[in-house]
C-alpha cells in the first residue's frame, strides 16, 4: 500500500499510477508504476533509507521518508527485494519481487 500512497503523491490528476503482478521463474513480482516526476538518479538509492526524501519532490504529503525503507525491510524479511526504474520527468515503477515458494 505504501508504493501506491507514494504514486498518488508525486503525480498529478493527469498521470496514469498502474498496479500489476505476474510470476516469473518461482518469484511473484508486484509493481506500481506511475506516470509522475520521476526521481533524479542521484536518489535512487537513498530514497531507501531511513527519513531519506527525494529531492525533487512535488510531494503533497509531509511523510517521514520511513515508508520505503520499511517495504525494503519487509521484502527482504521474505527473501525479496524491491527494485525500481525511473526517469526523471517520465515517472517511476517500483517492484516488489519474492519468491512463490518460502524460503527452506
Amino acid at each position: 500500500m505504501n508504493l501506491a500512497q507514494n504514486a498518488t503523491q508525486h503525480t498529478l490528476s493527469t498521470d496514469t499510477i498502474s498496479l500489476g503482478s505476474a510470476i516469473n521463474r518461482g518469484k511473484v513480482h508486484f509493481w506500481v508504476k506511475d506516470t509522475g516526476e520521476g526521481i533524479a538518479k542521484a536518489d535512487q538509492q537513498r530514497i531507501f533509507g531511513r527519513f531519506a526524501r527525494a529531492t525533487n519532490s512535488r510531494r503533497r504529503s509531509e511523510g517521514a521518508g520511513l515508508g520505503l525503507s520499511i517495504v525494503q525491510a519487509i521484502a527482504q524479511a521474505h527473501d525479496g527485494s524491491v527494485k525500481l526504474r525511473s526517469r526523471l520527468g517520465f515517472g517511476s515503477t517500483f517492484t516488489i519481487v519474492l519468491p512463490v515458494e518460502p524460503p527452506q
